[in-house]
């Protein structure tokens, strides 16, 4: 796995528009690859956990969906994590770069059918109005 690999999932995280295409490249050179794998240690992490369950939301229009079968995996060099989830009869994969605060979220299946539906995301909680730096 070289770190021109991701380099560049970075700058398509940033950059790019089409968030369908920054997930297939995910999956393309990172998600079944054995080295990428043996990079990743299982770790948890409370902004995103807490996130994620309201990016999920958003993509299905509901109030509640529960997420289930959560698997968080950190590459720490890269300050990357990924992982996958099942959703509303739905699957999930995501990946976030902590210290870009940036992050991808997509879900295919179950009611969704074929499509694969994606959402970008920012895990950090900003301060209110209120409270000072």
């Amino acid at each position: 796995m070289t770190p021109g690999k991701f380099a560049m999932l970075r700058r398509k995280l940033q950059k790019d528009r089409d968030l369908g295409a920054i997930m297939t490249y995910f999956f393309d050179h990172f998600a079944d690859h054995q080295e990428f794998a043996q990079m990743s240690e299982p770790t948890r992490h409370e902004e995103v956990e807490a996130i994620l369950p309201i990016v999920v939301q958003s993509i299905f229009l509901q109030q509640r969906i529960e997420l289930k079968n959560l698997l968080l995996l950190r590459v720490p060099d890269q300050q990357m994590l990924h992982g996958g989830f099942t959703a509303g009869g739905a699957m999930g994969s995501l990946f976030y770069f902590e210290d870009l605060d940036l992050g991808l979220v997509g879900l295919t299946g179950g009611p969704l059918g074929g499509r694969l539906v994606t959402a970008r995301f920012r895990a950090k909680v900003l301060p209110s109005k209120t409270e000072s730096p």
